[in-house]
């Protein structure tokens, strides 16, 4: 059982009020966010050599004047002062008037670092200083009339992109107004709390897509560059995206802290920020008045005046629960299905109408039959019986369509169904980026790949690589694509690159072994077919696909110990028919490959029924005379 399972959150949580941040720590967290303690390490190491250099060889073995090092510890410090003030201000909110500060005070000190540094200079040569100072005092003077002026002349200009001083903050902008969301920091003392703090971010994100005209990054994209220490320029180039919004959570007890800032891509300004302290109960208008703040700096249009984030239930233990069944579905793991399972039920015990924890119970049941954890048809048919509680609940969800959608293609073979829960989704919100994200892989990989419309599916799976190019899953789906389309260059090089964004995802290299083996590339799919059974623990599907390569291979005495494995394993517990199906077609016994292919179709296997009709896997078969039958028993053939 996982900690605090079943309890809510004000249960589990230690009593008391919120402790304050504006002690050591919270300037610790300041300092580590805009690098200073870096920055300060480096120039105390970089400067402390330059100057024993400057002491030991050049004022001690050339004779250079002392002076020169008062020179040079002047430098160091004007250099130092002049970072540390960029890095500070560059990472606060925008001053009134649209000033950058460091734009102002950077210049400055390096103008008074310079003058000071000639004066050293005029010194050494044995110039006289007081004709120096009497330079640098009309010299600082015309600095502060040139700061003055600057001030004067930013406070008059309008903020830019608007359209005169007293433009509305409804105006639209263009539609590559875009953002990324960051998974929001844990900075509770219970580090299990990342949960809570990662759900935030996601109904942030979730809420940003109900904007028309907005482009928002989908979660896995968003989440890529947790704990690693890319700076703002760089996930905006990666990711092709305008705004960044980060933050973290605090939780203790009943109580949450959350700070938000939104900034600029192309330069890390600083565009807003606030600090957020309520009671748990107020959660939901944290994320509301975040989402607003942003549509409003922005300058996107909203339909209506209405709240962007959905209040699925009142209960805040509820809503706990379903953070952490989100949390845990998302780990992608047999461990983390069956957890998120858990909290769902959990959820639904406390609030009974909560159709979002319906919504994620019916898809706990999907991607357990998709990676051949349990009996699909089982799976298939209580996703569905949770799907349409949700929309008995509220219809206007669309990941409830979603899922009944890929229940009644995958489960049922009714594809005209499908397509109507499908297109349904996206009609719900049709300027959404996450709807449209979710309608283009579901349509592509449980509508229309199955049907044989392959080239359809790719277009379709394009669009959602567009709203989330960092994920390794729809990476290595788009690869698969290429390769039932027999573009086996391609999809390798595809493949690759989902590897690249994940080396340890079984997943990828699982497709990749796949394409080799139809390319014939034969030695590169056994071992590709080697690291995923390694990197997988001996998952079923990629036994069954390394039996086939070692078929391909002429190595049957291997092939066919595989075939044992699995079918000893499918004794004492559920393994995919598909697994056992190739694994025979490795030994060259077909005619119980085409059984163990019947046998699916029937479990509803949903590697088969998605794969039978365009897949190369299956080529050797298509001549069969089971096999048109098979088809048109599954809708996909007049």
């Amino acid at each position: 059982m996982l900690e605090g399972e079943g309890k809510a959150p004000q249960q589990i949580a230690e009593k008391g009020p919120l402790p304050k941040e504006s002690g050591f720590r919270a300037l610790l967290y300041k300092l580590r966010k805009r690098h200073i303690i870096e920055t300060l390490a480096a120039f105390i190491g970089g400067g402390w050599l330059l100057v024993e250099v400057v002491e030991r060889l050049l004022v001690g073995h050339y004779k250079f004047p002392e002076k020169t090092i008062d020179l040079t510890v002047a430098s160091v410090v004007g250099a130092l002062l002049a970072i540390l003030v960029w890095r500070w201000f560059r990472s606060t909110e925008k001053r009134p008037g649209n000033i950058k500060v460091e734009v102002l005070l950077v210049p400055l000190i390096i103008l008074t670092t310079g003058a000071i540094d000639l004066n050293f200079i005029l010194q050494i040569a044995g110039i006289p200083g007081m004709t120096l100072w009497l330079g640098i005092v009309v010299f600082v003077l015309g600095v502060v009339w040139v700061v003055y002026k600057s001030l004067q002349w930013a406070a008059a200009m309008p903020e830019s992109g608007i359209k005169g001083a007293g433009a509305s903050s409804s105006t639209t902008v263009t539609e590559q107004a875009s953002i990324v969301v960051l998974p929001f920091e844990n900075l509770s003392a219970d580090k299990e709390n990342e949960y809570f703090s990662d759900g935030l971010a996601e109904d942030i994100i979730d809420a940003l897509t109900q904007v028309p005209g907005l482009r928002v990054m989908a979660r896995t994209s968003s989440f890529a560059f947790r704990g690693k220490e890319a700076d703002v320029r760089e996930i905006g180039a990666r990711l092709n995206v305008e705004h960044i919004l980060e933050g973290s959570v605090r939780r203790a007890g009943s109580r949450i802290r959350v700070t938000a800032q939104l900034v600029k891509a192309s330069d890390g300004y600083h565009l807003w920020s606030q600090r957020f302290d309520r009671e748990m109960t107020d959660v939901f208008a944290i994320q509301d008045e975040i989402s607003q703040a942003i549509v409003e700096k922005l300058r996107v249009r909203l339909a209506g005046d209405r709240p962007l984030v959905k209040r699925y239930t009142e209960n805040p233990a509820a809503y706990d629960l379903c953070l952490k069944a989100r949390y845990h579905l998302l780990k992608m793991t047999r461990e983390g299905r069956e957890a998120g399972r858990r909290y769902c039920e959990q959820a639904i015990a406390l609030d009974p109408n909560y159709a979002l924890a319906y919504v994620m119970l019916a898809e706990s049941y999907f991607w357990s039959a998709f990676w051949g954890a349990i009996n699909p048809r089982d799976a298939f048919s209580r996703a569905k019986s949770a799907a349409l509680e949700a929309l008995r609940l509220d219809d206007t969800i669309a990941d409830a369509h979603s899922a009944l959608g890929t229940v009644l293609g995958s489960g049922e073979f009714d594809w005209h169904g499908a397509e109507r829960e499908f297109r349904r989704a996206l009609e719900l919100s049709p300027s959404s980026a996450g709807v449209r994200y979710d309608f283009a892989w579901c349509y592509a990989m449980w509508f229309l790949f199955p049907l044989g419309r392959v080239e359809q599916a790719l277009t379709e799976m394009r669009r959602a690589l567009e709203l989330d190019p960092l994920d390794p899953f729809y990476n290595t789906l788009f690869g698969y694509l290429l390769c039932v389309m027999r573009k086996f260059e391609p999809a390798v090089a595809q493949l690759q690159h989902a590897i690249d964004l994940d080396p340890t995802f079984f997943f990828s290299h699982w497709f990749l072994a796949v394409t080799y083996m139809h390319d014939g590339r034969i030695d590169e799919a056994i071992v590709a077919g080697k690291k995923a059974n390694e990197l997988s623990g001996r998952h079923a599907l990629t036994l069954g696909s390394l039996g086939a390569s070692y078929g391909r291979a002429g190595r049957g005495a291997e092939a066919r110990q595989l075939l044992e494995e699995l079918t000893a394993r499918r004794r004492s517990t559920y393994v995919p028919s598909s697994a056992l199906a190739w694994a025979h077609m490795g030994v060259g016994e077909l005619d119980e490959s085409m059984e163990w292919i019947a046998r699916g179709i029937e479990e509803r296997d949903p590697i088969l029924v998605t794969a039978l009709k365009s897949a190369p896997t299956y080529d050797r078969l298509r001549s069969h005379p089971a096999f048109q039958a098979l088809l048109r028993k599954m809708n996909l053939e007049p």
